[in-house]
């Protein structure tokens, strides 16, 4: 990856982390395991793979995280570029936090 996408997925990780406290230091790991009977329960939307961490937690489940090395990309292309990352990102942080915080008004 190059320096502007280390730093804006750094900084990006930072705010979803401080806004959500779903102690997930990176998110952009693809390598998920989690409960089908919970997952089903969430609202669907295309980013919420960014997100499964937080709304484990907001759910009131345990998370657990593993560290993975980094991998250089071998084939194809990122599909987001910084700043169509920023605003989907932004949208999709806003949405996760209501959803969690609908969610325990209803505990």
């Amino acid at each position: 990856d190059n320096y502007i996408k280390k730093i804006s997925s750094r900084i990006a990780n930072k705010v979803r982390s401080k806004i959500l406290q779903d102690n997930c230091t990176d998110t952009g790991c693809s390598l998920k395991v989690f409960d089908k009977q919970t997952f089903l329960q969430f609202p669907k939307f295309d980013g919420i793979h960014r997100f499964l961490p937080a709304l484990f937690k907001g759910y009131n489940k345990k998370t657990f995280f593993i560290n993975v090395d980094h991998r250089v990309r071998l084939h194809g292309q990122s599909k987001y570029g910084t700043f169509k990352r920023l605003f989907a990102g932004l949208k999709d942080l806003i949405r996760v936090y209501y959803i969690i915080k609908k969610y325990k008004k209803t505990l």
